[in-house]
C-alpha cells in the first residue's frame, strides 16, 4: 500500500513543478521599455511606504555591470557614461562622483542589494513612473534628463575638495574662500601669476608723497555687480570693516591709516617705510565692497557683491555656487571667457578624478595623487604638476648646542637624499630643494647652497672634531606623509652614524611643541605669498614662524633694508643677498616644494598656473 501513495504523491509534486506561477495579485512588476525584469530570487518590496527593487536584475537590464565589494558592503553599478556606488545601510549614494540621496537606506533583504529606485535612475538620466493600480514600475529614458556633463564651451566646472566658510573678503583666513573671492571681488592691487609681484588693479596709478605717505588714484567707473560705482568712499568702508576681524589683521598691518581724498583718490600711511604695503593691498582681506551694503550690513558672507570678474548666482550649501561672467568688468583684458562658473564640492579625490574622466567637471583643484598615472595616461585630460610657495622643511631648534653651528646643520642637510623622500611621498613629483626660500619668487636663488654628499657631510663633522652619535636626535610627526619623510632622514643620517627616532604624536602637540621651542627636531611647511613675507615669517629673529629659533644680526639687518625698499629692482637684489645668506647658515633644513596638481579637460585652455594657488579663471577659455 506503501508504493502506490509514494509514487501519487511524487506524480503530484512533479505535476505541480510543471505549472507556471501565476503572479501574486500583490506582486510589483517592473517593466523596462515595454519587457517585464524578472526577478529570479528576491522580489520587489514595500518597506516603510518605499518600494525596494533588487539592484542587479534592474541595472542589469539597463546594461550596468554589477559588483559587489563585501568589505566596504557596496554595490557597483557601471555603465560606459556612469559609475554609481550604493552603500548599505546609508541613504546616500554616488553617481559619477557626484553625491545623491535615497529615500530610504539601501538593504539586503533574502540576499539581495535593495534600493529605491528613483534617485539612483534619475541620476543616470532615466525616468520612473508608479503605478499604484496595477503596482507597476515602469522605467524609460528620459529625453527632459540629459547626461549630466559640463557644458564645454560654455563654462567651466571647477571641482574641489573644500567647502569655503565664508565668501565674503577678510572674514576668514581659508584659501577655499580666498579662490571664490578673487571670482567677486577686486584689490587695489593684484598678485602677478608669472612674477609673483603686486601689480595694480583697481588702482590705476599709484605715487609715493615720501617714504611713508602713498596716493592711490581708482580707475574711473569701475562698477559693482549691482549697478553701483566705485569711489574711494568704498574703499574706505571695506578697510574700516575688515579691521574688525583680527585673523587677517596681519595682512593690512601696513595700512596704518587712510583718508579718502576725493572720489577717485585714497591716502594711506605706513608710518614706517613698508614695501609690504602693495602685497597687502592684494590680499583678499582688504578687497573692496560697496560702502552702502557695509553700512545697512548686508550678509556678504553668503551673498557676495563686488567689482570683480564673476557676479554671484546661487550658493547651495554642501553642494556648489554658480557665478556668472560679469559683463561690464572694467578690465577688458582680463575679462571673462566664458559665460559662468560653478564650484562643486567633492571631498573624496577618488570621486573627484571619477567627476572629471565622466565630464562631470571640467577642472580639478585637488587631484588625487594616487590618480595622477592614469589621468596622465588619458588624452582627454590634461595634467599640470608644478611647484607651489608652500615648502616643507624639518625644523631644527637652533637653541639647542647640537644645532646651534650652522655648519653642523649644513652637514646634516647634505646627508639627506631629498629627491628619495620625494620618491618615497610624493611618487616623484615633488620638488626637492636645498634654498631657504623658494626659488619660485624673484630673489630666490640656489647660491650657498649644498649638494646631497655624505661623504662630505662626514668630512665636515670630522673637521669640527664632532661625535655623529652626539648629534642624535629625535623627530616629531602627525601623520603617516611625515612619518616617512622622517623614516628617509633616520635612514640617511643612520648613514653617516647619527642616530634619529621618529615620534608620532598629534598634530596639536608638534604644533605647540614648536611655537614652545619644546622639540629636538619637527616637519614645517611655510606658504607664504610673497618673498617678504617668507622673510619676516621664517627668518627674522623676530618672525612669528620662526620655530627654528634661528637668529643672525647680518639677516635680520638685510631683511629689514628689504622692508624699506619701495623700488621693486632695488628690492629684487637685497632679496638676493638674503636668499645667498640664508643658505649659507642653513636655518632649517628644507626638504621640498609641495606640488600643486590640476587636472583639466584637454580642450580647456589654462593660461595661468600661479604658485600661490591662485586660479585665475577669468582667463580659462575653451579651445572651440
Amino acid at each position: 500500500m506503501k508504493k502506490p501513495f509514494v509514487s501519487i504523491l511524487l506524480i503530484l509534486i512533479f505535476t505541480i513543478t510543471l505549472i507556471p506561477v501565476l503572479a501574486s495579485p500583490n506582486e510589483i512588476r517592473v517593466i523596462i521599455e515595454g519587457q517585464e525584469v524578472i526577478f529570479p530570487g528576491q522580489s520587489p518590496v514595500i518597506v516603510d511606504g518605499r518600494t525596494l527593487v533588487p539592484v542587479r536584475g534592474v541595472f542589469e537590464a539597463l546594461g550596468f555591470e554589477v559588483d559587489w565589494d563585501g568589505e566596504t558592503r557596496q554595490a557597483i553599478l557601471t555603465s560606459n557614461n556612469y559609475i554609481v556606488v550604493v552603500t548599505i545601510e546609508n541613504a546616500a549614494f554616488t553617481t559619477n562622483g557626484v553625491n545623491h540621496t535615497l529615500d530610504v537606506p539601501a538593504q539586503i533583504i533574502g540576499g539581495s542589494t535593495m534600493l529605491p529606485l528613483r534617485a539612483v535612475l534619475e541620476s543616470v538620466g532615466y525616468e520612473l513612473e508608479w503605478n499604484e493600480a496595477a503596482r507597476t514600475i515602469t522605467i524609460a529614458s528620459a529625453s527632459a534628463v540629459p547626461v549630466p556633463t559640463a557644458q564645454s564651451g560654455r563654462g567651466i566646472i571647477v571641482a574641489t575638495a573644500f567647502e569655503p566658510p565664508s565668501l565674503a573678503p577678510g572674514q576668514h583666513n581659508s584659501i577655499p574662500s580666498a579662490r571664490i573671492n578673487a571670482m567677486h571681488f577686486n584689490g587695489l592691487f593684484r598678485i602677478d601669476a608669472d612674477t609673483l609681484l603686486p601689480v595694480p588693479d583697481l588702482a590705476s596709478s599709484w605715487r609715493a608723497l615720501s617714504d611713508t605717505l602713498f596716493e592711490f588714484t581708482l580707475h574711473e567707473n569701475i562698477k559693482f555687480h549691482d549697478g553701483t560705482t566705485l569711489t574711494a568712499h568704498d574703499v574706505a568702508a571695506s578697510w574700516e570693516l575688515a579691521r574688525q576681524f583680527l585673523p587677517t589683521a596681519s595682512s593690512r598691518i601696513s595700512i596704518v591709516s587712510f583718508e579718502v581724498i576725493d572720489n577717485q583718490r585714497i591716502l594711506v600711511d605706513t608710518m614706517v617705510p613698508n614695501a609690504m604695503l602693495f602685497t597687502h593691498l592684494a590680499h583678499h582681506s582688504n578687497m573692496i565692497m560697496p560702502e552702502h551694503l557695509v553700512a545697512a550690513g548686508h550678509d556678504l558672507g553668503f551673498n557676495p557683491v563686488g567689482t570683480g570678474p564673476f557676479v554671484f548666482d546661487y550658493y547651495r550649501a554642501g553642494h556648489s555656487i554658480h557665478s556668472l561672467a560679469f559683463e561690464n568688468y572694467f578690465d577688458a583684458d582680463r575679462a571673462p571667457r566664458v559665460e559662468y562658473v560653478t564650484w562643486r564640492f567633492i571631498p573624496e579625490g577618488a570621486s573627484r578624478t571619477v567627476a572629471l574622466e565622466f565630464g562631470e567637471v571640467d577642472f580639478v583643484v585637488e587631484t588625487s595623487l594616487p590618480d595622477i598615472p592614469k589621468l596622465h595616461a588619458n588624452p582627454n585630460i590634461n595634467v599640470n604638476v608644478f611647484p607651489a610657495v608652500a615648502r616643507e622643511k624639518l625644523l631644527l631648534n637652533n637653541d639647542l648646542p647640537q644645532f646651534s653651528n650652522p655648519q653642523v646643520r649644513r652637514a646634516l642637510g647634505m646627508a639627506i637624499d631629498k629627491e628619495a623622500a620625494s620618491a618615497l611621498v610624493w611618487m616623484g613629483i615633488s620638488f626637492p630643494t636645498r634654498a631657504q626660500i623658494p626659488t619660485v619668487f624673484q630673489g630666490g636663488i640656489e647660491a650657498g647652497t649644498y649638494t646631497f654628499d655624505p661623504s662630505g657631510a662626514l668630512v665636515i663633522l670630522s673637521e669640527l672634531e664632532i661625535d655623529p652619535v652626539a648629534l642624535g636626535f629625535n623627530i616629531l610627526v602627525s601623520d603617516e606623509i611625515r612619518r616617512s619623510m622622517g623614516e628617509v632622514i633616520q635612514a640617511n643620517l643612520a648613514e653617516i652614524g647619527v642616530p634619529v627616532t621618529v615620534q608620532m604624536v598629534d598634530f596639536a602637540t608638534v604644533f605647540y611643541s614648536t611655537m614652545d621651542g619644546d622639540f629636538e627636531a619637527a616637519f614645517g611647511i611655510a606658504n607664504f605669498p610673497s618673498f617678504l613675507g617668507y622673510m619676516l615669517g621664517t627668518l627674522h629673529s623676530d618672525g612669528g614662524f620662526n620655530r627654528s629659533n634661528f637668529r643672525n644680526a647680518e639677516l635680520d639687518a638685510l631683511i629689514d633694508q628689504a622692508v624699506a625698499t619701495l623700488d621693486t629692482d632695488a628690492r629684487i637684489a637685497v632679496y638676493e643677498q638674503i636668499s645667498r645668506v640664508a643658505n649659507e647658515n642653513t636655518p632649517h633644513i628644507p626638504m621640498h616644494l609641495q606640488p600643486h596638481m590640476r587636472a583639466f579637460n584637454s580642450n580647456l585652455i589654462v593660461p595661468e598656473f600661479c604658485p600661490t594657488g591662485a586660479l585665475n579663471l577669468n582667463m580659462m577659455s575653451w579651445r572651440n
